[in-house]
């Protein structure tokens, strides 16, 4: 049984100035795990843009809840790689001391929601205990075991790399469910016949313009069908609309989804392009938007016509990719199996820009990619932005910041059958124009995605062990427990591009850009310029900063 303390930074709910005690962590008697629970040493974190969103934004962050911070401090810090130091009784067999994990930080047993670092004490420590909650989940053990040969950072990355990776897997329907409302809008211009028997399945079918000379063939859904001549409240698990409205009732109608809702546009003429819709719900909710002109909702509704990965050999342009998370789509790019042609990243800073093609250029080179920057703060960037995209357009965007305004800024350059991932979240009722027309004219596809689950993060241990991934290369800088605080105020005023790994039991470390290696051991310095971070970087910077600490 191991006896000692615990030092960890808390947090008190009213921003960076309640970070810590004085500027510092605090101590507490190191606790000892019960039957059910695992003791871990916290060999790296990696501090997440959400972690100074939390501190930014104290009691109004959502998971928060209205938190009473004087009694119940937070403890952030999620993106974790851990040692097994002591198990309960319970834990012993599959997780014995010394054994190597990660760990999913968003956790729900019995309906309740556990987020490490959230609601219950994150990583930001020297050891972390970890409940029952996060090996027996309602979706199985949430720590999964790691290879030796994958560096602490690595580990500590599988987070949010993992987000990126669920934004490449299927979250939306592509059925009608017995359960589902839906709601059928035909535009009083409309005429023709449609083919709408899929909704046979729903409880219920409410038609709006009945006046049309459109005839609906709703298959056995004619009977329970109601007829309304204005669109009405509340919100619909299924929208078919048939037509062409105009742009505000179009708005309105794809408003009109419920989460994890289909929307199936029908037109009757080629639609326009441009549909202002809802991105936080589109991000949020797993809504599928859908489409056919062959008027028939069983095709709009076809998976085969949605992608869910890169066109090999296309065009992808990443919006506001030179922050963290967009480095690691770039990654993601670059390191794929089947990778775009081309490269195009955009943001508002040449500095992010140039810290990016300094780090990426020679990986894109050796695999025979394009990569190109734009500033979309400079003037002219339209044209420049045109011009690196090629005249045939994206084969895939990627929107990484939150806004209205990345979205709007590449969105009118996807081809007729690209994709557009909606990957920043952002507030609700954020409006952009997104070229939904080009759904059902060239079967386009359009999603977003929130968060991740640990069989993502095993996708994402399966290719860093196949070598097809490497969130090494996105190590900024690394500090250890007592730097802590400048970390994340780094991470928060962006002063790094990539990310900032912090080894707690390397406590007096200071903050040290990759670049700036040298100061804390010049070997170290030459083995990461030749090598990058790796484990043996990692072992390195252990030996150097031992040596350095005994002087």
């Amino acid at each position: 049984m191991m006896d000692g303390t615990n030092r960890y930074w808390p947090f008190y709910g009213r921003g960076m100035d309640s970070f810590g005690v004085d500027d510092a962590p605090i101590s507490e008697e190191l606790p000892h795990p019960s039957e059910g629970e695992v003791l871990a040493r916290v060999d790296a974190y990696a501090i997440c843009a959400s972690d100074a969103k939390m501190v930014r934004m104290g009691v109004d962050y959502p998971l928060f809840k209205g938190r009473d911070f004087s009694r119940d401090p937070a403890r952030l810090g999620h993106e974790l790689c851990l040692t097994v130091v002591e198990a309960g009784e319970r834990r012993r067999r599959d997780w014995p001391a010394g054994r190597r994990f990660g760990v999913q930080p968003d956790v729900y047993l019995g309906g309740e929601r556990f987020c490490i670092g959230v609601n219950v004490p994150g990583g930001m420590a020297e050891y972390i205990l970890l409940g029952s909650e996060v090996f027996e989940s309602d979706n199985g053990s949430c720590a999964f075991p790691v290879a030796d040969h994958l560096s602490c950072a690595a580990v500590a990355q599988t987070e949010p790399v993992a987000c990126i990776e669920a934004s490449f897997q299927r979250h939306t329907r592509s059925e009608v469910g017995p359960g589902d409302v839906a709601l059928v809008y035909v535009d009083r211009a409309a005429e023709g016949d449609w083919d709408l028997s899929g909704l046979a399945a729903a409880s219920s079918v409410t038609l709006v313009s009945p006046g049309s000379s459109a005839v609906l063939g709703l298959g056995g859904a004619e009977g329970r069908a109601l007829v309304a001549d204005e669109v009405p409240e509340g919100a619909f698990g299924v929208v078919a609309i048939v037509g062409n409205p105009d742009d505000e009732t179009m708005r309105l109608l794809v408003d009109k989804v419920a989460p994890r809702g289909i929307v199936a546009w029908l037109p009757a003429r080629e639609p326009d392009g441009m549909v202002e819709v809802d991105v936080a719900r589109v991000h949020y909710e797993s809504i599928a938007l859908c489409g056919s002109m062959d008027r028939s909702l069983a095709t709009a509704l076809d998976p085969m016509a949605r992608r869910d990965d890169y066109e090999p050999g296309g065009t992808l342009v990443i919006s506001g990719g030179a922050g963290a998370m967009g480095r690691f789509h770039v990654v993601r790019a670059l390191q794929h199996e089947q990778p775009p042609s081309r490269v195009v990243v955009t943001d508002m800073s040449d500095a992010r820009l140039d810290s990016l093609a300094a780090s990426f250029s020679g990986l894109a080179e050796a695999r025979g990619i394009e990569l190109a920057t734009v500033n979309i703060a400079e003037e002219g960037w339209g044209e420049r932005l045109a011009a690196a995209v090629g005249p045939k357009g994206a084969s895939d965007i990627i929107a990484c910041a939150p806004g209205v305004a990345p979205v709007e800024c590449v969105a009118g350059l996807l081809r007729d059958d690209g994709m557009l991932v909606l990957f920043a979240g952002t507030k609700y009722s954020s409006f952009a124009k997104v070229p939904l027309g080009l759904v059902p004219k060239g079967r386009a596809t359009i999603v977003g995605h929130s968060g991740s689950g640990v069989e993502d993060q095993l996708r994402v241990i399966e290719k860093m062990d196949r070598g097809t991934l490497d969130p090494n290369v996105n190590v900024a800088a690394v500090a250890g427990l007592l730097a802590g605080k400048e970390a994340l105020a780094a991470v928060g005023n962006g002063l790094y591009a990539g990310k900032i790994i912090v080894y707690p039991h390397l406590a007096e470390l200071p903050l040290t850009p990759m670049g700036e290696l040298a100061s804390v051991d010049a070997g170290l310095a030459a083995y990461v310029e030749k090598n990058g971070w790796t484990v043996e970087a990692e072992r390195l910077l252990a030996q150097a900063y031992d040596r350095s600490e005994s002087n």
